[in-house]
């Protein structure tokens, strides 16, 4: 989330061309939605349904921010040590 924006203002300043960094994050967002629609998986029992469906339960879980999910530490280990670090 800091690489990113970094490198793109360095192409940038650098003298890229802006019409080819928007589409680069055009692409970039359109496999994103694209990866997270193809992607299915059981919400009842975890399961997934294709190979795209562990992705996509990754992200359902990184945006689920319920206090039952934090409590019953149903949360990936990323987001359960990012609330760690901001709590500390």
């Amino acid at each position: 989330m800091v690489i990113v924006p970094v490198s793109f203002m360095m192409f940038f300043i650098a003298g890229a061309n802006v019409r080819h960094l928007l589409l680069l994050i055009f692409m970039g967002i359109m496999m994103v939605v694209t990866v997270y629609s193809i992607g299915d998986y059981d919400k009842e029992t975890g399961k997934n349904k294709n190979t795209f469906g562990y992705i996509t339960q990754r992200i359902d879980t990184f945006l689920d921010d319920s206090e039952e999910a934090i409590q019953n530490k149903t949360i990936n280990y990323q987001t359960e040590q990012a609330l760690i670090a901001i709590g500390s």
